[in-house]
């Protein structure tokens, strides 16, 4: 069924199919005198998922937006939990854009984390996602990608998470590990950062950030 959901805030729409499924009790639990019924809980399979991280909806939004997600959720005692990828993402800065590479959505209401194998179809499918605490989490996570930005490329594996600002606005925050960046004239890279970092901000206004690193230049002359 095609259905729209909000998670911790988020605004997410796809195609959902769903089972009921009965836990398994811990011996202590099945040898009491007093019976002790199995947990109950629903898998999820999920397919063609939207989803923003930030503020807005599909057509005018301020974050980063996926598309075309697949994945599977998971309703327990303790909440709802998940994940799901795509490598069809977008973020809202004008002059910025993603040259491919794998997308990862993991969210946690609950405050125990999650290790599931759940089979969807004919398919068996490992859900691993960490506590979500008292407040639950909800990020997207990308390895090995790169990022456009005004005619240069960072590389990088990055993190995406919604925030408040100090006055009240959704930002994006987005973090980045094991940094490259390389800057020269199309033929050779003149100076470039290795094994960096980066955190960077999107808003309504554009985005914003610093990388830092190992500097190393090559300059002629």
């Amino acid at each position: 069924a095609q259905i729209d959901a909000e998670i911790l805030g988020q605004k997410l729409s796809g195609k959902f199919s769903f089972e009921q499924i009965e836990g398994k009790l811990a011996d202590e639990a099945r040898e009491r005198e007093t019976p002790i019924a199995p947990p109950k809980f629903i898998k999820i399979g999920v397919a063609d998922l939207n989803l923003i991280i930030g503020d807005g909806d599909g057509t005018n939004f301020s974050g980063l937006k996926m598309e075309n997600g697949s994945g599977v959720f998971m309703i327990s005692p303790d909440g709802v939990a998940g994940q799901a990828t795509s490598r069809n993402v977008s973020i809202s800065a004008p002059d910025v854009e993603f040259g491919g590479g794998d997308f990862t959505l993991q969210f946690n209401t609950g405050e125990e984390e999650v290790k599931e194998q759940i089979k969807i179809g004919e398919d068996f499918i490992n859900l691993f996602v960490p506590a979500g605490g008292e407040q639950g989490f909800i990020s997207v996570v990308a390895s090995g990608v790169d990022l456009n930005l005004v005619d240069q490329t960072i590389q990088g594996n990055f993190a995406f998470k919604q925030e408040q600002s100090a006055g009240g606005e959704t930002v994006l925050q987005i973090a980045a590990t094991n940094v490259f960046v390389g800057i020269g004239d199309g033929i050779q890279n003149l100076v470039s950062i290795n094994g960096g970092f980066a955190a960077m901000r999107v808003d309504s206004k554009g985005i914003a950030g610093v990388v830092s690193g190992n500097f190393t230049e090559s300059i002629p002359g």
